[in-house]
C-alpha cells in the first residue's frame, strides 16, 4: 500500500496514533500507540464491511484491511461522523 494512514500524515485535521494513546493514558486507559492503531484499524474494518455490505458489495477479509488502511477512507469516515454530529 502506498498510502499512508491518515493518523500518521502531516494532514493538520489528523492525529497522530502517539498522540491518542497519551491522551487516553492521561485519561486512565493505558495505551500504546501499537494499540491505538489496532483499535482504529479494527474500527475501520467494521464500517468498510458495513458500507459494502449496504451497498451490496462482497468483501475478503483482505481487502476490507485494505480499505481500512485507506487514508480517503478514513478521512471520510471521520467527515460523516463530524457532520451527523452537526446534525444533532
Amino acid at each position: 500500500m502506498t498510502n499512508k494512514y491518515v493518523t500518521v500524515t502531516d494532514d493538520d485535521d489528523a492525529i497522530g496514533y502517539r498522540d491518542i494513546s497519551r491522551i487516553m493514558t492521561d485519561a486512565g486507559y493505558k495505551m500504546n500507540h501499537s494499540s491505538v492503531r489496532n483499535y482504529v484499524l479494527r474500527a475501520m474494518r467494521k464500517f468498510a464491511f458495513a458500507i459494502a455490505q449496504k451497498e451490496g458489495i462482497t468483501l475478503t477479509d483482505e481487502r476490507a484491511w485494505e480499505v481500512a488502511k485507506n487514508p480517503m477512507f478514513q478521512r471520510t469516515i471521520r467527515d460523516f461522523i463530524e457532520h451527523e454530529s452537526m446534525r444533532e
